[in-house]
């Protein structure tokens, strides 16, 4: 079986990158924009822990879960 096709981006979407990260248990919601979409970036969030992300960006979007720690 091939793999899922997605419809074409949106021309006229915004290429920034925006993240809707939402923690797991706790419900804290927080958005954090990455200008000119994905690519090598640093994104900080404001807890450890089991992270819920919705990335959407030129007119496509994606969701993935992030365990993140705090640095140390």
């Amino acid at each position: 079986m091939g793999r899922p096709t997605s419809a074409s981006p949106d021309p006229t979407a915004s290429t920034t990158l925006v993240i809707t990260a939402t923690l797991d248990g706790v419900g804290t919601v927080v958005i954090r924009e990455v200008a000119g979409g994905p690519g090598p970036s640093t994104v900080d969030l404001p807890a450890a822990g089991c992270w819920h992300l919705r990335l959407a960006w030129s007119g496509r979007s994606d969701t993935m879960d992030l365990g993140y720690r705090a640095a140390g």
